[in-house]
């Protein structure tokens, strides 16, 4: 039973992470004027958030999935 509440806290941590960065990323783009152009350090910036969302999306998702099949298992 302690794995499944350890996995079910990394998948939480996992997607409040996400929605963090997701926070941040609409927070930058609210702040950018729309005539004025992306330059490549803002690229790799918001590159690097998406990213950040796409790995924390897909490891609580992993860690959800982990946690009901050993809830599942054990009982």
């Amino acid at each position: 039973m302690e794995w499944v509440k350890f996995f079910e806290l990394i998948s939480v941590i996992c997607w409040l992470g996400a929605l963090v960065q997701v926070l941040r990323f609409s927070k930058e783009l609210r702040n950018i004027d729309k005539d004025q152009e992306l330059t490549d350090e803002w690229a790799k910036r918001w590159k690097r958030l998406l990213y950040w969302v796409v790995v924390l999306v897909v490891s609580g998702s992993i860690f959800s999935g982990a946690a009901l099949i050993l809830r599942y298992m054990i009982g």
